[in-house]
């Protein structure tokens, strides 16, 4: 493409009239009908629709082009923006005064929400927990960008997480489908919202930090209802934290105002934990019983720690060393328990010193 565009610009009026013919199979009365307005935005803006009705979009060299025009600065010059000519056939539908999407996000009917929900409140905890935004340079000199949203889980144990969960929590919140992107070797899935209207929402609407979270903090405005701040540690728990043998719910994190916010949360919420603050990552464990209380009442939405206490609940015990897609054979009647103990022993006799990563497991992803 970029081949294409630097040879696009050396070529005269007619040829690149002859590769619109030619190429996009546009036809040259339909091209000439567009040119003979005097007005220059009328001009433009008849080339923009002409352009947009024969393949849904609107690339500015074509525009220009189509319009009679060698070069597409006059774009720039008659609107201010590539972006305002577009918007004259779609409009955006995000008004929102700090928010200015893209192009992209206008064409693919991006939205952010209007006021604060119990399902926001849950992403905003996965993105506290798993979460990451970024703004990578695209083109320094005219300043454009990449904006993305990324949450980035353990593949052993939360593919059907991402998959059943957090691909439709995403797509409803703001009707964007995300991409996935998995890497074996690093034993990780990648769950990827690519919009700048998102980013921004993000940023400058729920001040969370681009880049490093060391200071991240849950929004102020989910302080404000109970059941708000009870989802967003939901969403924080179920990435950030898991559950041990004897149910119990505890996790670290190197970021002391989350801890903090959350030692608050369960305080005020009568949950029984423990809070231990050494070299700068805080440490929570929950009792058992304030843990299952959390599980029951709260409810979790990962399957690595739900299908853990609905085996201790069945079987009596959770055996260690174990995929989440197997403890669901379980549960499911797919896998007799006394199998899944055998699978636990012998993993727990490879491994050195009883230390477990997914990496230490052949992976063997679910069929959803």
């Amino acid at each position: 493409m970029r081949k294409f565009r630097k040879i696009w610009r050396k070529l005269t009026i007619q040829e690149k009239t002859d590769i619109l013919i030619d190429k996009f199979n546009l036809n040259m009365s339909d091209i000439e009908r567009s040119r003979k307005f005097k007005d220059g935005k009328r001009r433009l803006i008849g080339a923009a629709r002409l352009q947009f009705k024969s393949f849904g979009n609107i690339h500015t060299d074509l525009t220009a082009c189509i319009a009679g025009y060698k070069s597409d600065a006059v774009v720039r010059a008659k609107f201010g923006s590539s972006l305002n000519l577009r918007e004259h056939f779609i409009e955006s539908k995000i008004k929102h005064p700090l928010i200015n999407p893209s192009w992209m996000d206008i064409k693919r009917d991006i939205r952010i929400p209007n006021k604060m929900n119990a399902l926001l409140a849950e992403e905003i905890g996965i993105h506290i927990g798993d979460g990451s935004l970024s703004q990578i340079i695209a083109n320094k000199a005219k300043k454009w960008y990449y904006y993305r949203y990324r949450l980035t889980g353990d593949l052993t144990d939360e593919y059907i997480y991402h998959k059943k969960f957090i691909f439709p929590l995403l797509n409803h919140l703001y009707n964007c489908p995300p991409v996935f992107t998995i890497n074996q070797n690093k034993n990780s899935i990648q769950t990827i919202v690519n919009s700048k209207a998102v980013f921004e929402y993000k940023t400058k609407i729920l001040n969370l930090p681009k880049g490093p979270k060391n200071n991240i903090s849950i929004p102020n405005v989910l302080f404000n209802n109970q059941e708000f701040i009870k989802r967003c540690a939901v969403g924080i728990i179920d990435t950030d934290f898991t559950i041990s043998p004897n149910l119990s719910i505890q996790g670290s994190l190197t970021s002391l105002n989350i801890i903090n916010q959350l030692h608050e949360i369960f305080k005020d919420t009568d949950i029984m934990h423990s809070l231990n603050i050494k070299n700068e990552v805080g440490y929570i464990r929950i009792h058992k019983k304030s843990s299952i209380r959390i599980i029951k009442e709260w409810g979790l939405h990962n399957p690595k720690h739900l299908s853990k206490y609905h085996l201790h609940i069945k079987y009596g015990k959770s055996p260690t060393f174990t995929k989440t897609n197997e403890r669901l054979t379980v549960l499911n009647g797919k896998m007799e328990f006394e199998e899944l103990n055998r699978i636990s022993e012998e993993r727990r006799n490879k491994t050195p010193q009883g230390r477990f990563t997914g990496n230490n497991l052949p992976l063997e992803l679910p069929t959803l």
